[in-house]
């Protein structure tokens, strides 16, 4: 049986498959991955041993659409071939009044004089044409079908090289694909709601939110398009307005852990710190492997002066994700407590702090200045 290849589910057995067109998660899960991975979206994993049930109902509505599409075809060709008859017919009847005429036979029937005032007055070729362009506009149908697929497939495969740059952090050359995929088909929310999380990347927050914008007004029901807004927001200090935000991506998808960490950073930031907390541990509860709700569950903790709990915090998010701003924070809380613990203890804290501060320096920590001075105090 084939075994899952995420980080510590490699022993867990594929159960089911992802059909979430938006989950940019692998589509095969196991039954960790449906908790941890998937909990989002759980009602659109099916299970293996389901597919089968599901392939039939396809396989039976695939049927009915070819019963339904030969019947309307049939109709139609049979419509097509009584025009052609008809103008075939009335081709002769012209072209032997023609022959007649010339031969100075000029017994015209009133069938034929009835076709001469059809052809004089132009209601004749009037109809005929007509029936042309109705043919033409359902050649435009299908070509405009083809083309579409064809349109959208390109869009397709741009768009999914972009949100590749943009989850390796390459979000300059993400911008320029997102581009290109907005110049083919400018009508799809999650091109823009994605474009708009580059562009965060690179602080250019009112064109981020601008893009969040058009992706809420695309699709009303674009839960991460508010959440990515509220972000914007926080990063402009607007931290009400983030809230709004992040409740009504809540509102949309109420197992949208990122939504519950934005609103707990914007409520922490107007120092209700323990609104925020809940917000953290819904987030957490909803993933156990969001790395930033841990972390940001521990500042808000120190600002509560819970100190030994903030570290627990912090060692559970590098637990998971080692990065440099994490080890910052973390050394920050044990240079708080190297103040205010007794000496012995203050000395393995300190010791603690310089690792904590050593290691974010290595990982790349942005102020390294800042990283510095903390050490100096050391």
């Amino acid at each position: 049986m084939q075994k899952c290849t995420y980080v510590n589910h490699e022993n867990e057995v594929i159960m089911g498959i992802c059909l979430n067109s938006n989950c940019q998660h692998a589509s095969k899960y196991c039954y960790k991955c449906l908790f941890e991975v998937h909990q989002e979206h759980q009602k659109h994993c099916i299970r293996l041993i389901d597919l089968p049930d599901l392939i039939k109902i396809y396989i039976s509505d695939q049927a009915e659409l070819i019963k339904t599409s030969n019947v309307i075809y049939n109709r139609v060709k049979q419509k097509m071939d009584q025009n052609i008859k008809r103008m075939d017919e009335n081709n002769q009847t012209l072209q032997k009044l023609n022959q007649a005429l010339q031969n100075q036979d000029f017994i015209i029937s009133k069938q034929s004089i009835d076709l001469i005032k059809k052809y004089y007055s132009q209601d004749q070729q009037n109809q005929e044409k007509q029936f042309i362009n109705q043919l033409k506009e359902i050649e435009k149908i299908l070509e405009s079908k083809e083309n579409k697929k064809s349109e959208l497939q390109e869009v397709e495969i741009l768009f999914n090289m972009a949100m590749q740059l943009t989850n390796q952090g390459q979000h300059e050359e993400a911008l320029k694909i997102y581009d290109n995929s907005l110049s083919l088909l400018n009508i799809i929310d999650k091109i823009f709601m994605w474009k708009g999380q580059s562009l965060l990347h690179l602080s250019r927050l009112q064109e981020g939110i601008k893009c969040c914008d058009l992706a809420i007004q695309l699709n009303p029901e674009n839960d991460m398009a508010y959440n990515n807004k509220a972000w914007a927001l926080e990063n402009l200090y607007r931290f009400k307005e983030a809230i709004e935000c992040c409740d009504k991506a809540i509102q949309l998808n109420p197992k949208n852990d990122m939504a519950f960490n934005n609103k707990g950073w914007a409520l922490s930031n107007l120092k209700k710190y323990q609104e925020a907390s809940e917000c953290y541990d819904k987030a957490i509860q909803l993933n156990s492997l969001n790395a930033n709700a841990y972390n940001n569950k521990a500042i808000v903790l120190h600002q509560m002066k819970e100190f030994q709990q903030a570290i627990k915090f912090y060692d559970k998010a590098l637990l998971i994700q080692e990065n440099s701003t994490f080890y910052k924070y973390k050394g920050i809380h044990f240079l708080k407590l190297t103040i205010l613990a007794e000496s012995l203890l203050a000395l393995g804290n300190k010791q603690e702090a310089r690792i904590c501060f050593m290691k974010a320096l290595n990982l790349g920590y942005v102020d390294q200045d800042y990283i510095r001075r903390q050490l100096l105090m050391l």
